[in-house]
């Protein structure tokens, strides 16, 4: 066995496609699917091998494709390419919504020694954009059954990195096996399949936690954590890649963006808001908040479409 990155969860929801259509995207036999219940407002789903089509939803929903571990191995096994996959969703990104990516990296040689990484991060060695590393633990009489999950970042965020024992997990017969997961969600998802056909998903994979995660060397005498020295194991792993962000720029984002942003996110409040305190108090809401400073990417959005907001809200309001 060798260490190694590889695609672990897959998602996306689509308008263009049936759930037939997804099989034959995913180069898959019609004739191995179990009709069962759907989840996440679909009545329906076609189970096979770890992979999930729900679809027979609201009119606007489509149809979601959700692979998970065993589903991403059993389309790599039939002749998938999860680059061709996401090509096919670019192509088509204003129909299709890529919700959640995980990324994992097997580790046989013990490169992460998932004792020391916990050791770093309680004593504050390293630098981090998250801010929370909860740790959860496997208690047993048996001291070889004990192990921990190390999550760097909250469950419910774009982005969480998770490190546990997968030979323990898996009671496998092995001398080392830590997974090292990145799970990625909504738009952090998104900008990382489009970096995919761009960039090798090794370095994609090591450039995200360079961005996000740091050991580093503990020093007292500087205070200043920047300085600080990269821990050679840590060095090692990540083989000295450089950082990806994943965050979209302002000429990245589209009014489709925009669109779907508040038909998912935002009607469920807008409903209940208007419901409680009128249409009218809703309109003086917008009002009151046009001489709000609009972040880049909105800003953006107007200028390109030739519209001033601040001067021309009131005419934007009409009844």
């Amino acid at each position: 066995m060798t260490n190694n990155v590889f695609f672990d969860y897959f998602a996306f929801s689509s308008k263009i496609d049936s759930p037939y259509s997804l099989i034959h995207l995913l180069n898959l036999d019609e004739q191995n699917w179990l009709n069962c219940k759907g989840f996440h407002g679909y009545r329906q789903q076609l189970y096979c091998g770890g992979i999930h089509i729900h679809f027979d939803g609201q009119e606007n929903m489509g149809v979601c494709l959700e692979m998970s571990g065993s589903g991403c191995r059993l389309f790599e096994d039939n002749g998938g390419n999860f680059i061709d996959l996401i090509r096919y969703c670019y192509d088509n990104k204003d129909e299709i919504n890529i919700t959640r990516i995980d990324v994992s990296y097997d580790d046989f040689t013990g490169v992460l020694d998932l004792f020391q990484i916990e050791s770093d991060i309680s004593a504050g060695n390293y630098r981090s954009r998250f801010r929370s590393f909860p740790i959860e633990r496997v208690h047993s009489k048996s001291i070889d059954k004990r192990t921990f999950t190390i999550y760097c970042g909250s469950k419910q965020s774009e982005i969480m990195f998770r490190i546990y024992d997968k030979k323990a997990e898996q009671k496998a017969d092995c001398a080392h096996w830590v997974r090292f997961e990145i799970q990625l969600r909504r738009e952090r998802a998104e900008v990382f399949a489009g970096l995919c056909i761009k960039n090798s998903i090794d370095s994609l994979f090591r450039g995200v936690i360079v961005n996000y995660l740091t050991i580093v060397e503990n020093n007292e005498s500087d205070s200043n954590i920047s300085r600080a020295v990269i821990k050679p194991y840590w060095l090692k792993f990540l083989d000295d890649v450089s950082a990806f962000k994943l965050t979209k720029q302002a000429d990245d984002y589209t009014t489709s963006n925009l669109q779907r942003f508040v038909e998912r996110q935002l009607p469920s409040a807008l409903v209940a808001y208007i419901a409680l305190f009128g249409f009218d108090e809703f309109i003086e809401l917008l009002s009151h908040r046009s001489r709000v400073r609009l972040n880049v990417r909105h800003q953006s959005l107007l200028e390109k479409a030739h519209i001033d907001v601040m001067n021309n809200f009131d005419s934007l309001v009409v009844l």
